[in-house]
């Protein structure tokens, strides 16, 4: 096998007042306490604004259990997709107020 690719390790505090507005925008659309991860395997571009920016960054994760990421079936509930736009604004909103 061999590596093609591959991103540094990033990770905002959960601490962080933008992770507290992520966690509490999510309850606040979808009704409940959001599940917190702390690490993930994976990643997007998160250490460029963590590391080389300086921005606090969090991940918001809008796929259903059966959603089948990475493959063939992969795919993504339109209800799914239109409640996470409303987590990501009421983020921005919540954070922007702090």
């Amino acid at each position: 096998m061999q590596l093609e690719s591959m991103e540094p390790a990033a990770r905002t505090s959960y601490k962080h007042p933008f992770a507290q507005a992520a966690i509490q925008a999510a309850e606040k659309v979808y009704g409940k306490k959001p599940i917190v991860e702390l690490g993930s395997p994976e990643t997007g571009p998160l250490y460029l604004f963590t590391r080389r920016y300086n921005m606090p960054s969090v991940d918001i994760g809008v796929s259903a259990l059966d959603g089948g990421i990475h493959a063939p079936n992969e795919n993504l509930k339109l209800e799914n997709l239109r409640k996470g736009m409303v987590w990501i604004a009421e983020t921005m909103e919540l954070f922007s107020a702090s």
